[in-house]
């Protein structure tokens, strides 16, 4: 037993104890239906100096767990419209890259990004990923590490260089996103991911390396009070002109669209 320990312990490496604690992640997030947010990426409203900030990132790409270079402090709260975030991600500003490009783009550059487990139960959820600049990514998962990027959700995100680094903001709406009728406490899974570029290093929270097969079902949690989906739809009017000159002809179309679940 002892010689499988010893070779258990040197298999997983001195930083597994680190990463396992941290794998336990659950925050409770604080309601805050008065607040007043303007999303520009800079964390000068007094509600964030009043939130408890979270890191506990190790780094997953190399799968090392080591802990990362600089601090990524992350503050949460929400409303009875969505969830926020405010994040102070430490860099030297020589060491910055931004590189703007289409929605969606992966290529490599400082970026920040969130995945909600919504159903609460590892079964589907969403991805959320603004990079130094305003450059966005997005998509749903699915379990265990099914990811793709064809659903774009209309969330708002804003960067801002700071002092110490740079910093951003994001507002994801409740309404864009499926989730179960709950009444009272809602759990959410959470992992959150920070690129370093000029290191070509992803660190994450809870650390989830790409080499693991586990995922969805090792997520942290976000405990939230009384959050509720509501009705979901969305109208889309339409109208077309066609004229055809040989004919001399004039074709007028118009309706609407309507998408509910």
């Amino acid at each position: 037993i002892a010689l499988y320990a010893l070779v258990a312990l040197l298999t997983l490496g001195p930083n597994s104890a680190a990463a396992q604690d941290k794998q336990q992640l659950r925050i409770v997030v604080p309601r805050i239906d008065d607040a007043e947010i303007r999303i520009d990426g800079q964390l000068d409203e007094d509600v964030w100096a009043n939130i408890e900030a979270y890191d506990g990132m190790l780094v997953i790409d190399p799968d090392t767990l080591v802990d990362p270079v600089y601090a990524t402090r992350a503050k949460y709260f929400y409303t009875a419209r969505g969830l926020y975030m405010g994040v102070d991600l430490e860099q030297p500003k020589e060491t910055l890259v931004a590189r703007l490009s289409s929605r969606d783009s992966f290529i490599n550059r400082d970026e920040f990004g969130i995945t909600l487990d919504t159903s609460g139960e590892g079964l589907y959820g969403y991805w959320f990923s603004t990079a130094l600049g305003g450059a966005v990514k997005d998509g749903k998962v699915a379990p265990e590490r099914e990811f793709s990027s064809e659903w774009d959700g209309p969330w708002r995100r804003a960067t801002a260089l700071t002092e110490t680094g740079w910093s951003l903001e994001m507002f994801l709406p409740w309404s864009m996103m499926a989730m179960p009728d709950i009444e009272g406490q809602r759990e959410m899974g959470f992992w959150v991911n920070r690129k370093l570029a000029i290191a070509d290093e992803r660190w994450s929270s809870p650390p989830l390396p790409f080499t693991g097969s586990r995922f969805m079902s090792a997520l942290g949690e976000l405990v939230m009070e009384d959050v509720q989906p509501g009705p979901q739809f969305a109208l889309f009017p339409y109208a077309s002109y066609t004229y055809d000159d040989i004919a001399a002809d004039d074709e007028y179309r118009a309706g609407m669209e309507l998408f509910w679940r």
